[in-house]
């Protein structure tokens, strides 16, 4: 269904124990509300049809939580994931511009 992916695990795994190749993915900035605190990061740059593009991410999506942890670079996201590698299922909240909301739901294979 809509924002509910399935994903290889290795390819988690690769590009968590892969910063440099994971950086090539995509550009990130940090993300912050209008009082200047930080709410999460921004991806920008994102490659048509990269791992990044086919798992529904596009270009200003501001990743907020993992599996309801925050995060605020992809250094904490790939942190919460390894904690998280044995689970099946990870959720991911994002707010696309325009402020709207969503949640992804990817279940690893």
């Amino acid at each position: 269904g809509d924002n509910q992916f399935t994903v290889e695990r290795d390819t988690v795994d690769y590009y968590a124990s892969h910063l440099m190749e994971a950086a090539r993915l995509a550009y990130v900035i940090w993300a912050k509300n209008d009082e200047g605190d930080t709410i999460g990061f921004k991806i920008v740059r994102i490659t048509c049809g990269s791992v990044l593009h086919e798992a529904g991410f596009k270009n200003g999506d501001i990743i907020r939580t993992v599996n309801g942890r925050e995060v605020f670079t992809i250094a904490q996201g790939i942190k919460v994931y390894l904690k998280l590698r044995n689970s099946r299922n990870v959720t991911v909240e994002l707010t696309r511009k325009g402020g709207e909301n969503y949640t992804f739901k990817y279940r690893l294979n």
